[in-house]
């Protein structure tokens, strides 16, 4: 996932520095990225990873890193599985929730 989010910033051209020396935690900000690019990262964000950051996640800790977008989208996307992984058809036309692994 990383690694695709450095191809993304790379395709924006919006830092100062090439992607390839930063590393997962350099603060974005601090090489360049400007609130109109974090606008431009997050709709290839979107795209790319099939997700929809809510606009309570907005903010300016979430484009400060590789490291926070890359954990923002995993749980975007864990959540985004979440339901289709609980929800079960119960064979009467109604979605009930999954019950426990044995053992767990």
């Amino acid at each position: 996932m990383k690694s695709a989010l450095r191809k993304l910033i790379a395709e924006l051209n919006c830092l100062d520095l090439p992607v390839s020396v930063l590393t997962d935690s350099t603060d974005l900000y601090a090489v360049g990225l400007t609130s109109l690019d974090s606008v431009q990262l997050l709709l290839e964000v979107e795209h790319e990873f099939g997700i929809v950051v809510p606009d309570a996640m907005l903010s300016y800790e979430l484009f400060s890193s590789i490291d926070s977008l890359a954990a923002a989208i995993a749980e975007l996307q864990r959540l985004k599985a979440a339901p289709a992984a609980l929800a079960i058809d119960d064979g009467d036309g109604q979605r009930g929730a999954a019950a426990p692994a044995a053992g767990r």
